[in-house]
């Protein structure tokens, strides 16, 4: 397989995003060349397909990636995989790092395009849209996941020009069909949209969101709250 040359740019910013918000990285064996490859895999459910479609295309685009998505048996969910081992020296070049943590690459860092494209891949991947208030309403942007996220806090103040919050929660569960209690912890990353960020949101960030839902919430508080006086 030709490998293409990979530059920085907007689209490859918001792989980047969704990859370390959603992907997850296997070994695996390829018995006919008895050969081991190592995977990048995205499993979503039907809400997300939006997402997982663009990924496939910018897969295919940036990478000459080319696989199929495909509908589990028993779950409505939706899988899709790529093969990534010969990919590890252009990720090393580019300052792509997978480890559970959302690191922008550097070249995103200096850069408002690239970095806007990069969290608009982390909202379609982990993030969700919460608005408070009914008076005075606030648009908050969450963004969960399992590790505190320092990188990313730094580069959110930067850009958006806003205070960030952290938090760490947790739940227990427990699932009567097999009397099994768990207990879960994971951290809440938010910050809010406000006239100080109201145009970098709207103009960087909203047109790289491709699940339509997570967008027009944006977009409603957006029109609602701010339209009126012009963004």
């Amino acid at each position: 397989m030709c490998m293409k040359e990979v530059k920085p740019s907007e689209k490859l910013a918001y792989w980047i995003g969704v990859a370390q918000s959603d992907g997850h990285f296997k070994k695996y064996l390829v018995k006919s060349r008895n050969y081991e490859d190592l995977s990048l895999s995205l499993g979503v459910g039907r809400n997300s397909l939006p997402m997982i479609q663009k990924f496939q295309e910018l897969s295919s685009k940036i990478f000459n990636r080319h696989s199929k998505i495909w509908k589990e048996n028993k779950r409505e969910i939706w899988d899709y995989h790529i093969g990534i081992k010969k990919l590890l020296n252009i990720f090393s070049q580019l300052g792509i790092i997978f480890n559970g943590l959302f690191i922008p690459p550097k070249w995103t860092m200096n850069n408002p395009d690239f970095f806007g494209a990069y969290l608009g891949g982390i909202i379609d991947g982990d993030g969700d849209i919460r608005i408070k208030r009914k008076k005075y309403p606030q648009c908050i942007v969450r963004i969960t996941s399992g590790f505190k996220q320092d990188l990313l806090k730094t580069y959110v103040k930067k850009f958006l020009n806003c205070s960030v919050s952290e938090t760490k929660r947790s739940k227990r569960s427990y699932l009567a069909k097999y009397n099994l209690h768990f207990f879960g912890s994971w951290f809440a990353f938010e910050f809010l949209i406000s006239k100080k960020n109201l145009e970098f949101v709207f103009n960087r960030i909203v047109p790289h969101i491709n699940l339509t839902y997570k967008k027009q919430k944006i977009l409603d508080f957006i029109k609602t709250r701010y339209a009126p006086s012009g963004i």
